[in-house]
């Protein structure tokens, strides 16, 4: 598989399958009584900021995060996903949810639209989807993932993990005429489950962390018995530091779709890029367009349209958002997780050591250093 599709096809949809942030999304935190609501925390825009100014706006707005009832000392945050890798954006996480998006008529399938353009996910107009543009007429999808409507790449690739299922579900109708809707679907869910899952250890892993690091630490792929096996003992769970740390990996999506003339900007919350057919052209295009580097930078589509509803003339701002959602968790300091990751080995006590070490390029340290020293 190509290697700037791999690398879009699993950030787009591993990350989903282990985290998803439950944040009151429907909230408005830059306004009337919400801004000091305890669920909202808005970012403060200054008035010479040099693109949001034009605009005078002042605000970002920002939810919390969704506490966990648990019984923890310091607030905790509920996960929206299973952590683990096993599609559960597909497939969705509530039972009355994955029911919802199943066929239930003895093929074992998920349900889907067959149209002129071909087989696409089904329709449907939820007003608490904040992706489903209110601007313009246009109908929405369903799936597992209640964000599908997000941007047009990942519902191009809920729509291709979908018709997957069914072709593998009718296949095995075919191989087992005796098999019931149940069986159908749960063999037919484990088997794209293992598709997917060999695309992130096989391909994904040795572009993210080198073949090298991928063979140390026991994630290499083999044949057969020899392969990676289910360890029931594991805990499920996700590091805060992992989910909304380490593995935001904004700074490798490109502006450049590759295809129609568009930006990525272009393509959040406009479903009708699938509806009128142009779902391999956004696929193919991801083929061609190389990810950016993985830097401290992120193109403008994401730093200043980010989720721009049809209308707008911008959008939010992810590198605000994702700092301020690392405070709402409260991520550990970067030194205490190098420590922790390293077993000890590597223990920071000044802004030299974090190139030193090569943790960072030097630049970046002392633009840390100059920033908080």
């Amino acid at each position: 598989m190509d290697s700037d599709l791999v690398n879009k096809v699993a950030n787009a949809m591993l990350i989903r399958s282990l985290t998803v942030t439950l944040e009151g999304i429907a909230l408005d935190c830059c306004s009337g009584e919400n801004v000091n609501k305890p669920e909202c925390k808005p970012i403060s825009i200054r008035s010479d900021d040099p693109f949001y100014s034009q605009f005078s706006k002042t605000c970002i707005n920002f939810a919390r995060t969704e506490q966990c009832s648990c019984n923890t000392t310091n607030r905790a945050q509920k996960n929206g996903a299973t952590s683990a890798i096993d599609l559960s954006h597909l497939y969705s996480v509530s039972e009355d949810k994955a029911k919802e998006i199943r066929a239930l008529d003895g093929t074992g399938k998920l349900k889907s639209n067959d149209t002129s353009v071909g087989c696409l996910l089904p329709s449907g107009k939820d007003p608490a989807d904040p992706f489903c543009p209110k601007l313009q007429e246009s109908e929405c999808f369903k799936a597992g993932d209640p964000r599908v409507n997000q941007h047009a790449s990942l519902t191009s690739l809920l729509t291709i993990f979908t018709r997957e299922h069914n072709r593998i579900a009718s296949r095995l109708k075919q191989m087992n005429p005796h098999w019931g809707e149940e069986k159908l679907f749960q063999e037919a869910r484990k088997i794209v489950i293992a598709e997917f899952q060999s695309i992130v250890f096989k391909d994904y892993l040795p572009i993210l962390v080198s073949p090298r690091m991928v063979e140390e630490f026991g994630m290499t792929v083999q044949n057969g018995t020899n392969g990676i096996l289910y360890d029931p003992s594991v805990i499920l769970g996700m590091w805060n530091e992992f989910a909304i740390g380490s593995f935001r990996l904004h700074s490798i999506v490109p502006t450049n779709i590759g295809s129609l003339n568009l930006r990525f900007k272009d393509t959040f919350s406009n479903p009708d890029l699938i509806r009128q057919g142009h779902l391999s052209e956004l696929i193919k295009g991801s083929q061609k367009v190389p990810s950016e580097e993985f830097d401290r930078y992120m193109v403008k589509d994401l730093t200043n349209f980010l989720y721009q509803m049809p209308g707008m003339s911008y959008g939010q701002d992810l590198a605000a958002i994702n700092i301020q959602r690392g405070r709402d968790h409260g991520l550990a300091p970067y030194v205490n997780v190098v420590k922790f990751c390293s077993d000890g080995t590597i223990l920071i006590s000044s802004f030299d050591d974090l190139y030193n070490y090569g943790l960072m390029s030097e630049e970046n340290a002392d633009l840390l250093k100059r920033i908080y020293a």
